[in-house]
């Protein structure tokens, strides 16, 4: 049925602000190396297809999703839709980092780990999965003294900017006991020094220096690997028009909707 032209006129298909990354707790997996031989490993292709596909999800490289302001694609450690083992392997220079993934124990955050867990063993990982209520993950996720090395975040922010997104997730200055949006729990002067830099100029001058630093975190301290971003899939009348998703809540906007006659 999707792969009807007739269905396909009327389909809206687009990433939504919502970015989904595999974040790394940098209080427990401390080595630098490690964390960038993690983006490497990922097999993005296969997480998407136990998802349910592109109708549901689209890969991204970076920490801001595409439609962010200023958004710039860049892939720091490209490694194609599957992964590069092979570099994995190589930064792991022999080590197998045993390493504990939380994740929800609902069937779809199950499914998930279980492909998580086979992508990454095949670079040299031990993976450990710990089943968290679903309804109580994200919270104990935000423990500054949680128990694990590896878990799954979103993150849609309340506006399509940087601002919204780079210092609420990864400003060390904010980390506390419990609560925290930074939960790869990375604090470094330098990147904190950048976000107040950026943070002091004009909005309308932030938007590249965003996308800059979007790459900088990435390169310099690897906290996290991107995944994908949400996919809004809405299939709308024949004789309805000037629908698009919006850039900000992922979702149909009717600004400009119409009927046809």
């Amino acid at each position: 049925m999707a792969a009807d032209p007739a269905i396909q006129a009327r389909t809206l298909l687009t990433p939504t602000p919502s970015a989904n990354r595999l974040t790394i707790n940098t209080q427990r997996v401390t080595d630098l190396s490690v964390r960038q031989a993690l983006n490497y490993a990922i097999d993005r292709d296969g997480l998407i297809k136990t998802l349910g596909g592109s109708t549901v999800a689209a890969p991204i490289t970076t920490l801001m999703p595409p439609g962010t302001l200023g958004y710039q694609q860049y892939d720091v450690y490209p490694a194609g839709p599957n992964g590069n083992i092979d570099k994995a392997k190589e930064l792991l220079a022999g080590r197998t980092p045993e390493l504990v993934l939380a994740t929800s124990d609902d069937s779809e955050g199950q499914e998930f780990a279980t492909q998580l867990k086979n992508n990454l063993e095949k670079a040299g990982f031990t993976i450990t999965v710990k089943s968290v209520p679903a309804d109580s993950k994200l919270d104990e996720t935000k423990k500054q003294d949680n128990p694990w090395d590896l878990y799954v975040d979103s993150w849609a922010a309340d506006w399509p900017s940087g601002a919204a997104i780079l210092p609420v997730l990864f400003d060390g200055r904010t980390i506390k006991a419990e609560g925290n949006s930074n939960s790869s729990f990375v604090n470094s002067d330098a990147i904190n020094a950048e976000f107040d830099r950026v943070l002091a100029m004009d909005p309308s001058a932030q938007t590249t220096e965003w996308a800059t630093l979007d790459k900088r975190i990435m390169t310099d301290l690897a906290p996290a690997v991107p995944l994908y971003a949400d996919v809004a899939h809405f299939v709308h009348g024949s004789k309805a028009g000037g629908l698009f998703v919006s850039g900000i809540f992922g979702s149909p906007a009717f600004v400009n909707a119409y009927v046809e006659q």
